[in-house]
């Protein structure tokens, strides 16, 4: 069975700093209608007994609510990251599989709130990608740790380790060195990264007619492809998607992804074969030495509201 569309078509990309930016379009929609921010009525609280890796979702709106992986869930007791796309109808409750991105903090609870999208190389953590693996298996805690802590070294180190405030480029939090060459370091990395994701949300604030999806090079190669049933629901998305990929591009060369690399990224992923995965009976996944891809369906397996994309040997998903 296909991801979402017998077919996509690659638009011609746009370079900002090391970062290649290719709008998609496919040729499946969907009927279904849902939304992929947080309405009012959508609630996300702990358990009643704590625990790092379950959180409850309660949606009392009357939307439904697609939550995409990878979504930073900021607040709590301590901030976690989604570990695969959860929908949920009005009305309905379910509990979420989740991993910790704040590993300073057990406390101080407070509202849980979306907090935009984890960076590339934790969202291959999320897959259980590294270089020993590239096929799926279960996000183990302590990798995803490693991953975050790998962004700290990046833009300096946090009171809590917090992941959102790594992303949100927050300096209040930001632990200064004993070596003023790495603050330094630091300061220059949030800087360029600031620089280009106000480039990049230019893109993220004006895309093409009918577009569904993106796909983004790093270091001359495909990396991330994510496309949405509906073009309301990327729009909702992409702002958060390319900000997230803006973390990774002080570790990116400078080299531009040329357009026949995505195109052929784009046929793999129409040529992968795909099946129920085994952590949810709503995603079908679709892996080979190259990809590792996921989609979330709603009713029939003909009917995919999201795919994500990752490709599975580059350095910036695999590097831990």
């Amino acid at each position: 069975m296909t991801a979402l569309a017998t077919r996509f078509h690659v638009g011609a990309g746009t370079d900002v700093g090391p970062i290649s930016v290719f709008p998609i379009w496919s040729q499946q929609r969907s009927d279904t209608k849902y939304t992929t921010t947080a309405p009012v009525g959508l609630a996300i609280n702990e358990l009643d007994d704590a625990s790092v890796g379950t959180m409850t979702v309660s949606n009392q709106s009357k939307a439904t609510v697609l939550i995409p992986e990878g979504t930073i869930l900021y607040g709590g007791l301590q901030t976690r990251v989604l570990t695969a796309d959860v929908l949920l109808q009005a009305g309905q409750r379910d509990l979420l599989d989740v991993r910790c991105v704040e590993q300073g903090r057990w406390g101080s609870k407070v509202k849980t709130a979306f907090a935009g999208r984890a960076p590339l190389n934790v969202l291959g953590a999320l897959r259980g990608l590294c270089p020993e693996s590239r096929y799926p298996q279960r996000a183990e805690q302590g990798d995803v740790w490693r991953r975050v802590h790998r962004y700290e070294m990046t833009f300096g180190l946090r009171s809590t380790s917090s992941l959102e405030s790594i992303n949100s480029l927050n300096l209040d939090d930001r632990l200064l060195s004993m070596d003023e060459a790495i603050d330094q370091t630091n300061d220059r990395n949030t800087q360029v990264t600031a620089e280009i994701r106000k480039e990049l949300r230019k893109l993220a604030t004006n895309p093409l007619p009918g577009q569904n999806g993106v796909m983004i090079g790093l270091s001359g190669h495909p990396v991330l492809f994510e496309v949405f049933s509906n073009e309301q629901a990327f729009k909702q998305q992409i702002g958060a998607i390319l900000d997230a990929i803006a973390l990774d591009a002080p570790h990116a060369t400078g080299e531009r992804t040329p357009s026949r690399r995505a195109i052929r990224f784009a046929e793999c992923i129409m040529d992968q074969a795909f099946s129920v995965s085994d952590f949810s009976p709503a995603l079908l996944t679709g892996s080979s030495e190259i990809l590792n891809a996921r989609s979330l369906f709603h009713n029939d397996e003909r009917d995919v509201l999201h795919t994500l994309a990752v490709n599975a040997r580059h350095e910036l998903v695999l590097a831990a």
